[in-house]
């Protein structure tokens, strides 16, 4: 397990390399195979021109830059010190906060696509976390409610 040898700086690290080197690949295969148009308007922002930003957009990513690093690190520091499916637990607050934000930054309202998404992601983490509690002997979630 990396995080008993290593720290969670380099953890997240690593994790960042990783990201770089696939953004890299990805880059490169479009390069090689030549694509300098969008082959649908949804993609536009991948192959148009580089355009350098304007300096409050620049200073805008570069805090979200360190936001999402320091997000990271926080991360990885909790993998280290927490049984990884207690952890899990917590990063699936995300499909509740990201309709939250953004329909309080951008006005967003979720779709009911959106919704069922995310019902059938909770409800499959659900399943899978009471099948493994009956594997192991645990009581299920079920059997764990007390209604009274």
């Amino acid at each position: 397990k990396i995080g008993d040898t290593e720290s969670s700086t380099v953890m997240a690290f690593y994790q960042n390399g990783a990201y770089l080197v696939g953004a890299a690949l990805v880059a490169a295969l479009f390069w090689l195979a030549g694509i300098d148009h969008a082959v649908h308007p949804s993609l536009e922002f991948l192959v148009r021109p580089w355009v350098w930003p304007a300096t409050p957009d620049l200073l805008k990513m570069g805090a979200c830059g360190f936001v999402a690093s320091a997000g990271m690190i926080l991360l990885s520091q909790a993998y280290r010190l927490a049984p990884a499916n207690g952890v899990a637990t917590f990063e699936y607050t995300g499909i509740i906060w990201s309709p939250l934000w953004g329909f309080l930054f951008f006005a967003e309202v979720p779709r009911p696509a959106t919704a069922a998404g995310a019902a059938l992601i909770i409800g499959a983490g659900l399943f899978a976390l009471n099948a493994s509690r009956r594997r192991s002997g645990a009581p299920a979630i079920a059997a764990t409610c007390d209604p009274a």
